[in-house]
């Protein structure tokens, strides 16, 4: 296993959907952490094929992001305090209808 991501995607205030991380392990022999930084992508991409209004990254993706010395910024993320989000905007008519939250695709 090169590593996993466990995330979740929950309504704030009752309205707009929001995405967030629980764990991420990338095994540390993984030079560059291109694992995590691709685990990560793929969660912006699933929060946003979700209609997620916002992704945000906390202690355990912010502390691979900071041994691995991944750019935040190149991941589309800003920094919120020793967190990290995104806000998430893309055309949504396309996507279809959306099944309430997994991450079984």
């Amino acid at each position: 296993m090169l590593g996993f991501f466990v995330g979740y995607r929950h309504r704030n205030s009752g309205a707009a959907w929001l995405a967030n991380d629980v764990a991420i392990f990338v095994r540390p022999e993984l030079e560059g952490y291109l694992v995590a930084a691709r685990l990560m992508l793929r969660f912006i991409d699933w929060s946003r094929e979700r209609r997620c209004k916002e992704v945000c990254f906390g202690a355990a993706a912010a502390a691979v992001i900071r041994a691995g010395t991944l750019d935040p910024a190149w991941l589309g993320l800003s920094a919120m305090g020793p967190y990290y989000c995104a806000r998430l905007t893309s055309p949504r008519a396309e996507l279809g209808p959306v099944r309430p939250t997994d991450m079984r695709h």
